[in-house]
């Protein structure tokens, strides 16, 4: 009888030793789970100002000046071509 209840008293401590690992193994996938949706959301929020930025730059008006100096350059290069018909310079 002794030895029934040695192994009852060990299984038992060896059933509360893996319930406890479990539950400490479990808590840490849980608080590293967290971590990593709390890092995606801080680089996708970056990632959102920064592509902000790059719309706002892109889509600033250019002044006046920046206007004409650019319409001269195209209205330079849809002048026709001065290349002779042999098509050599």
């Amino acid at each position: 009888m002794p030895e029934k209840r040695s192994w009852l008293k060990f299984s038992i401590a060896l059933t509360a030793f893996v319930l406890s690992v479990l539950s400490v193994t479990g808590y840490a996938l849980w608080l590293l789970r967290v971590d990593a949706i709390n890092s995606n959301f801080r680089i996708a929020t970056l990632l959102v100002q920064s592509f902000e930025n790059l719309i706002t730059q892109s889509l600033d008006a250019p002044n006046a000046n920046e206007f004409e100096s650019h319409f001269a350059l195209l209205a330079l290069l849809s002048k026709p071509s001065r290349i002779p018909e042999r098509r050599r310079i």
